[in-house]
């Protein structure tokens, strides 16, 4: 670790997803904003270890291939990588490099059959008297999922926190109901830090001509509504364009992936976007797009409905085909002004929790 007189603060979070453009550009959200802050981020390289059988070690391979970009930008973006594996001892030893102990954002404290790794996004690793602080962590669902026993495990270690924030208000529902603490509701790092970031990264792409076109980006293939969409695209004469890449094998699902700068950049200059991502939904707000958004039950919808709600477009959440609900959607124009208004009290209110309790923890 180089040396330096700012104050350290660890970062955990899911940096290592190969798939997930919204995962990777948040993370990056999250050290640029802690950097702006007057601090020294470090993304701690922690990974949990899926037990899979080898035909499912195959296809991660392949996987981890096509998403070489991924890996291109986790190396050109995050100069303070803590390369630490997966023992609990390893990452106890971060406990003398660090100050302070950040999780999140994204959906860190969402249950999951692997308790183990899952403890560790409670910083169950991290000395009692070390500063933590979680920052829009997010639950995923509306309610929680934990047995009784890793509830009881997991409340213990919230209770360590010195200040917790998280992204949706169902999670400070489960927070104060589950774990007995109090929460702040927070933006998204994404919509945190100074936007010229987000734009930063947007490359100018030139994968499509000046024609308009739909962006379509589902997390989960839907033959159905790809076909829907795509005549929606054609009554239009809209070019139909799936930003997230080239689509190589159907089953098992493989593409090679589109550049983060790419991804977004389509984003950007869409004419209509049509997704079920959170993550999607925020860079629709941030590039000023047209967007509906559809349920994906199994991915958990809290998420999308609360950052909707917060901004008044609850109408543009599609629970299944409704064809009048999604012209509607695209002939209606957004009020932009009147979003920001909303996320800019949200911006100042989020950044102030930041400077308080780092300045709380960290000032001598």
């Amino acid at each position: 670790m180089k040396t330096s007189s700012k104050k350290k603060i660890g970062i955990l979070t899911f940096h290592y997803s190969n798939n997930n453009f919204g995962a990777v550009i948040q993370a990056y959200s999250n050290y640029k904003l802690i950097e702006s802050l007057g601090y020294e981020p470090y993304i701690i390289d922690f990974k949990p270890v899926n037990k899979i059988d080898f035909k499912g070690r195959i296809l991660t391979i392949f996987q981890n291939v096509l998403g070489f970009k991924f890996h291109q930008f986790r190396r050109m973006k995050f100069s303070n990588f803590l390369k630490k594996g997966i023992n609990y001892d390893v990452l106890k030893d971060l406990n003398n490099q660090l100050d302070l102990f950040t999780v999140g954002s994204d959906q860190v404290w969402r249950y999951r059959n692997d308790e183990e790794s899952l403890k560790k996004y409670y910083l169950n690793f991290v000395d009692d008297d070390k500063p933590k602080i979680a920052i829009a962590s997010s639950f995923g669902t509306e309610d929680w999922e934990g047995s009784e026993n890793i509830t009881s495990v997991l409340k213990k270690l919230v209770k360590r926190f010195h200040a917790i924030s998280v992204r949706e208000k169902s999670g400070s529902k489960i927070c104060h109901d589950k774990f007995g603490c109090e929460s702040d509701v927070l933006l998204d790092p994404t919509m945190i830090v100074n936007q010229s970031v987000i734009h930063d990264l947007a490359n100018n792409s030139n994968l499509i001509s000046n024609k308009k076109y739909l962006s379509y980006m589902l997390l989960d293939h839907s033959m159905e509504y790809e076909k829907y969409f795509k005549r929606i695209a054609i009554n239009r004469k809209l070019k139909f364009v799936k930003i997230k890449g080239t689509r190589l094998i159907k089953r098992p699902d493989l593409w090679l992936y589109n550049s983060i700068g790419t991804w977004l950049d389509l984003l950007r200059k869409s004419e209509f976007v049509v997704t079920d991502s959170f993550h999607c939904i925020v860079f629709c707000l941030i590039f000023r797009r047209k967007f509906i958004c559809l349920a994906n039950q199994k991915r958990g919808v809290s998420r999308l409905l609360n950052i909707l709600k917060m901004v008044g477009l609850e109408s543009r959440f599609i629970t299944f085909l409704d064809k009048d609900k999604i012209i509607k959607s695209y002939n209606d124009e957004i009020d932009y002004e009147l979003i920001w208004d909303i996320l800019e009290k949200e911006k100042v209110k989020s950044i102030n929790f930041l400077k308080s309790n780092f300045k709380d923890c960290l000032d001598d």
